[in-house]
């Protein structure tokens, strides 16, 4: 290839890479985050058999690192001019990108499965403080207290369905209780008698549903647009590659 040949589209790679390298640690960070699940929502995704969301985020740490390692060889490959380099950097970035399409897909299909089921009550009446069930009942205990919330729908969902809370009397969880900011109840006792100043009435299909919404964009959204810049460096890349001689 002639001197200063392609030279914008050379340059263009080397930009495009540096953009890539630093998306894909931040990819692997928001992945990683997801992974640890700080709404603690896990144990209630995990019971509908299908926890493709977090499956998804596995991918996308491995999808990130290997954005940052790529984005390393195809600035080399920019700058040496080398078509063995770009050859290994266009084949690897293509088994990359079909990864992180699959796990983009993924999560978006997994986020529209979850939030259409009407799921989230049924567990709840069925599976909250019974038996063997320790982790899903703290996830609903966490889901509650962190987010001021009784229930899927409200504290009615308590009363209107058969629970596993009936056969000990209880209408309701404490956890459905209004407390102050030290978390000490406010009013118990009418809590107990249904007094709805001393019950929270609103419901953690809210809370439920944002967590996921975070999730999903957390590694759908913003891997979709790391495969958008990812594509016109690919392009660009291969323009290159086609313009240059063997060594």
């Amino acid at each position: 290839m002639a001197n200063g040949e392609a030279a914008g589209v050379r340059a263009f790679v080397t930009v495009g890479n540096v953009i890539i390298l630093s998306c894909g640690i931040a990819l692997a960070a928001v992945s990683i985050f997801v992974i640890t699940d700080p709404h603690r929502i896990y144990p209630l995704v995990e019971q509908t058999m299908n926890t493709d969301l977090f499956a998804s985020a596995w991918i996308s740490v491995f999808t990130g690192f290997a954005f940052f390692l790529l984005g390393m060889v195809g600035i080399a490959a920019a700058w040496m001019l080398s078509k063995r380099l770009f050859l290994v950097y266009i084949i690897l970035m293509i088994v990359v990108f079909v990864f992180e399409a699959a796990s983009c897909i993924t999560a978006f299909t997994h986020k529209d499965y979850l939030m259409t089921n009407n799921f989230l009550k049924r567990q709840m009446l069925l599976e909250y403080g019974g038996k063997n069930k320790d982790q899903f009942t703290e996830s609903w205990k966490y889901m509650m207290a962190k987010g001021q919330c009784c229930g899927a729908d409200g504290p009615e969902d308590w009363m209107n369905y058969t629970s596993t809370l009936m056969p000990a009397g209880d209408e309701w969880p404490s956890f459905c209780c209004v407390r102050d900011n030290n978390y000490d109840f406010v009013k118990k006792e009418s809590c107990k008698m249904g007094v709805r100043t001393a019950v929270i009435t609103q419901g953690c299909s809210k809370y439920f549903e944002g967590a996921i919404e975070v999730y999903t964009w957390s590694i759908g959204w913003f891997g979709f647009a790391i495969l958008c810049v990812t594509l016109f460096v690919m392009l660009a890349a291969m323009y290159l590659f086609n313009r240059l001689d063997w060594e």
